[in-house]
């Protein structure tokens, strides 16, 4: 903010204003919706391809990213996410299957494939033996909260990693300082969590923002240079979900990893710098009906005051609503985590709607 207490300008602006501004053209080979496969294949490779495929084209055949490029040329290779590392985003850049779905075979592409020298995101769950849990590997027993193995054989890819040569860590505490070499940093079974929820459970998640700059500092410290792929990817699921506190939360917390990685261009220099999105997520917006129009005729756009209050949220809706043990615990967690209260005939109804199981997507 400004001296007089107006929003300043942003990283994303100030990006945009230092540099080049074109478009990235994501879209699917066999349809105009893209899905994150193919448009991660996209951006990874500048090859258009079917939705689901990664690293793969239309025909078939295996294509080069960029990743795999600058590999071949000595320098160091970095994915960053607050998914599971195995997800469509960071897996278009080293992977290659026809199914982006096939998560356990993606896990041990990253470890077999053109060395990834960072890798820090979620996903624990597909590197541990069938029938096995987090909890039970000597290398992330104090993992919170455990995870089920979600590969269907033995194989244990985190001492693979190991003996490889990565330093394996699982919690902040053990990601920093981060000073060259081999980095595997899984820090949750699945997903991460959304940066509103970041360490609502005490965790032990780092942010986007101290995966980022760990990562840089791991890479950086090759004399060819690096290339480092960073998504904030639970921005995805924040605006399918319609939650505009959590997706405001996101969208913040990838405002200090653009300028984290500003810093750290007009520092070293020479680096090229891409700030982009690979598709779009659900279509949330702010729109408000004026008032008298009775629920039509013009909207007028939010106020600063309004966005400020959807940044007071303290908790993603997919937690809230995840598995309430009654509807008045409900209302006392939604009322004490949300902008906007609700009464206790809106947490009754809210609570026969979603039951006590999991059910909010």
């Amino acid at each position: 903010r400004t001296a007089e207490g107006e929003p300043g300008p942003t990283a994303f602006r100030e990006v945009m204003k230092s540099g080049g501004c074109g478009y990235a053209l994501t879209w699917a080979a066999d349809a105009l919706v893209t899905d994150s496969a193919a448009a991660a294949t996209a951006l990874a490779s500048g090859v258009k391809t079917n939705r689901g495929r990664l690293g793969i084209d239309p025909g078939g055949r295996k294509l080069t990213s960029v990743l795999e490029i600058a590999r071949s040329r000595g320098m160091a290779t970095g994915i960053v996410t607050d998914t599971r590392v195995t997800h469509a985003t960071p897996a278009g850049f080293y992977a290659h299957v026809m199914k982006r779905d096939a998560e356990a075979r993606i896990a041990t592409q990253l470890l077999e494939g053109p060395g990834v020298d960072v890798v820090l995101g979620g996903g624990a769950a597909l590197f541990v033996p069938a029938g096995t849990s987090t909890a039970a590997h000597p290398l992330l027993r104090e993992m919170r909260p455990a995870g089920m193995s979600k590969r269907r054989d033995r194989r244990d890819l985190v001492t693979e990693f190991a003996r490889k040569g990565y330093r394996v860590v699982y919690r902040r505490k053990g990601l920093m300082p981060a000073r060259g070499g081999r980095l595997l940093g899984i820090f949750a079974p699945g997903h991460m969590n959304s940066a509103v929820d970041r360490d609502d459970e005490d965790t032990g998640e780092p942010s986007v923002v101290e995966m980022t700059e760990a990562a840089i500092g791991a890479l950086s410290m090759n004399r060819r240079g690096f290339f480092l792929m960073i998504e904030c990817g639970r921005i995805d699921y924040d605006a399918h979900s319609n939650d505009m506190g959590a997706l405001l939360c996101g969208v913040r917390e990838m405002e200090r990893v653009v300028a984290a990685c500003e810093r750290f261009r007009r520092r070293r220099g020479g680096v090229l710098l891409v700030f982009t999105g690979d598709h779009e997520t659900g279509g949330p917006a702010f729109s408000y009906y004026s008032p008298g129009t009775g629920g039509s005729g013009h909207t007028s756009s939010p106020t600063f005051s309004t966005v400020g209050n959807f940044l007071k949220q303290k908790r993603s809706m997919r937690s809230l609503f995840s598995s309430p043990p009654s509807s008045q615990e409900l209302l006392r967690e939604f009322n004490s985590a949300m902008p906007f209260p609700i009464t206790a005939g809106d947490a009754e109804r809210i609570y026969r709607l979603i039951g006590s199981s999991p059910r909010y997507e």
